[in-house]
């Protein structure tokens, strides 16, 4: 829609697929409460290293000559930084509700969120000028519930369920997540049919 074309119902089927392919996996993996206070130092570590990964696909989307390629690198790392701002969020929360708001103001994780979120949107309304929104969102779905699992596990001390049920759930899901990315990117790079191109090459 934000591209002027018409989505063809495949490609609609493999979106919702992939939605909720992504939601069967966090559900399955739901992690057991760890920590209520995030380690500042595997915090660090985990932005620093979720950074990184949006600083290279950014800079390989600049490079990049192919419009498709460029959006995916961008839909990747947005969904890199949208799942630490999750993360930082819970980060924010924690302090705020512990020791109020000046504690927040003078605390690292509501700079990080700030930053971390705007840098984000920035990347992610850039994808959509680059290339058609089916070229950015499969990465940017599956990264974003991905990076802020780590960022739980890392940082909180999260433990993803284990259980047979829940492993079967993270590897269906997984699975139509992968399929479904594979799907997409293989219709995404389809040419449409653009009605009268024809008839006006006839005619003229």
């Amino acid at each position: 829609l934000l591209d002027r074309l018409r989505l063809s119902a495949g490609l609609v089927l493999a979106a919702v697929v992939l939605s909720g392919a992504v939601a069967l996996f966090v559900a399955a993996a739901h992690p057991r409460s760890g920590q209520s206070a995030p380690d500042a130092g595997a915090a660090f570590a985990a932005i620093a290293a979720g950074a990184t990964v949006a600083g290279l696909c950014w800079a390989a989307s600049i490079r990049a000559r192919s419009g498709r390629i460029a959006g995916f690198a961008l839909g990747l790392a947005a969904g890199t930084l949208y799942g630490l701002v999750g993360g930082v969020l819970k980060a924010t929360v924690h302090t705020l509700l512990q020791d109020g708001v000046l504690a927040v103001i003078a605390g690292w994780p509501l700079w990080a969120l700030v930053v971390l979120g705007a840098w984000g949107f920035a990347l992610h309304q850039r994808a959509y000028t680059r290339a058609p929104l089916q070229a950015s969102l499969p990465a940017l779905s599956v990264a974003s519930p991905l990076v802020g699992m780590a960022f739980g596990i890392l940082a909180f001390r999260e433990v993803p369920a284990s259980g047979t049920l829940a492993v079967l759930g993270e590897v269906a899901g997984m699975a139509a997540i992968v399929v479904s990315v594979a799907v997409l990117g293989r219709l995404s790079t389809t040419p449409a049919r653009q009605p009268g191109r024809h008839s006006q090459q006839v005619s003229g």
